[in-house]
Formats: structure tokens, C-alpha cells, sequence
């Protein structure tokens, strides 16, 4: 499965509410591409569900980070 495709998955795993199967696939994702912003920004709102703040943040920020220099 190419990056985009498994990106894809993971948005519909995390759309249909199974947030431990994303979060899984979104840190794959971002394992091929440390740089996929999307997977970054999905990552980051995924762990604000999960309550890591933090985390959260960090992720957001770099995905924008990225989304911006592009």
C-alpha cells in the first residue's frame, strides 16, 4: 500500500471512531514521510481525543510548520 493510500485509511478508521487502528496507521504514515502534514495535523487532533494535549500541540504546530514552508 503506497503512502497516500494507507493516509487514506488511516482518515477512515479515525472517521469511523476507531481511534487506537488510526492513530496506529497515522504514525506509519508519518514512519514513510516525517513530513506528511496531514498525517501530522489528523495525528495531532487525534491525540487531543485521547486527551495528550501536548502531543496534540506539537504535532498541530509542526504539521503548519510544514503546510507553511510548502
Amino acid at each position: 500500500m503506497d503512502t497516500e493510500a494507507l493516509f487514506d485509511a488511516a482518515f477512515a478508521e479515525h472517521e469511523s471512531g476507531k481511534l487506537d487502528r488510526a492513530n496506529i496507521l497515522y504514525q506509519q504514515v508519518l514512519r514513510r514521510d516525517p513530513t506528511h502534514a496531514n498525517a501530522l495535523h489528523l495525528a495531532g487532533v487525534l491525540a487531543y481525543q485521547l486527551g495528550r494535549a501536548a502531543a496534540a500541540e506539537d504535532m498541530i504546530s509542526r504539521a503548519i510548520a510544514i503546510k507553511t514552508l510548502r
